[in-house]
């Protein structure tokens, strides 16, 4: 017992880094330059718990109360109740074979939700 509470294994018990593990975000900045050649630091990446978590905290960084913003029709519901907590107008925009109609989109959206993925007819029927 006195090994695990001396002040370097103490240290393991206080929280971490708002942003999450610092040698994750080490590794996946590593991995976006190798793969896609993204150049990007641990600075630019945080880690979250999921998609709900991810969804608000990029709806507060970038879109304020009031302003507009596009989920696909049907949609994730969660998003919905998000965009509407956080003072948001939303736009429900419709689905085609390729996803997301974009050329139905408002004008002056500030962000564009999307989960879906191109689908083939067979799985429209």
């Amino acid at each position: 017992m006195s090994r695990q509470f001396r002040a370097v294994n103490m240290r393991r018990g206080v929280y971490a880094h708002p942003a999450g593990h610092q040698q994750l975000r080490e590794a996946i900045a590593h991995h976006l330059g190798v793969t896609r050649g993204i150049r990007t630091t641990t600075a630019d990446i945080t880690i979250v718990n999921g998609t709900q978590q991810a969804l608000d905290i990029l709806t507060r960084t970038v879109v304020a109360p009031g302003q507009n913003v596009a989920m696909e029709d049907p949609g994730y519901g969660m998003a919905l109740r998000t965009f509407a907590v956080l003072g948001t107008r939303v736009s429900c925009v419709p689905l085609d074979n390729e996803g997301l109609r974009v050329d139905q989109l408002p004008d002056k959206i500030r962000l564009v939700w999307s989960m879906s993925r191109p689908r083939t007819s067979s799985q429209w029927a």
